[in-house]
């Protein structure tokens, strides 16, 4: 029983790296399985290389829209639709835990891909730097609005997203991220 799931697992994974290679470029919420808020740039230095990442309720902002576009490698780029600004860690200090996560131009550095994985244990989205293999998660204050996002080891259930497509007439369909995208308020 316990070997067929493991084979259901590694199936249903194999054929969801399959189903990542293909389309263009989407737009999602990013949302917090904590907290249930969203990714959003910080709007008073929105426009500025380094602007920081925070949680916060849902508003229907471009600052809280997000393009997510594969690379040639199976790693993405994500780019926030208010500024054009990608998420990025600091070159300087790429190793550090706790490294916030920030905004800059978008280039072609491994600083800026990301990879998009399910949890085996609960099937949600991870998202992990390129270049340091760090996950996404909240700061400490992660129960409450205006948390910064920061870099960390995986640890557990902290880290986990939730992709919300965003329906607007002028953005065309593209990956089928089979499953790690919701609508629900979970």
């Amino acid at each position: 029983m316990k070997s067929q799931r493991y084979l259901m697992a590694f199936l249903f994974l194999l054929f969801f790296h399959i189903g990542l290679k293909a389309q263009n470029t989407d737009v999602y919420l990013i949302k917090s399985l904590v907290n249930s808020l969203v990714m959003e740039v910080d709007n008073k230095k929105m426009n500025q290389d380094g602007v920081k990442v925070y949680l916060k309720e849902p508003n229907g902002k471009d600052t809280q829209k997000w393009l997510i576009t594969q690379r040639n490698n199976n790693f993405f780029t994500i780019v926030n639709l208010a500024n054009g600004k990608a998420m990025s860690i600091l070159s300087y200090d790429q190793n550090k835990e706790g490294n916030p996560l920030i905004l800059n131009s978008p280039n072609s550095s491994e600083l800026q891909e990301w990879s998009l994985s399910k949890s085996f244990t609960t099937g949600r989205l991870k998202i992990s730097n390129r270049k340091n293999s760090k996950v996404l998660v909240p700061y400490k204050y992660y129960y409450r609005s205006a948390a910064r996002i920061l870099l960390n080891r995986e640890k557990g259930r902290n880290e986990e997203w939730v992709l919300v497509p965003v329906k607007e007439d002028h953005y065309q369909p593209g990956y089928d991220f089979s499953g790690i995208y919701t609508n629900d308020k979970s």
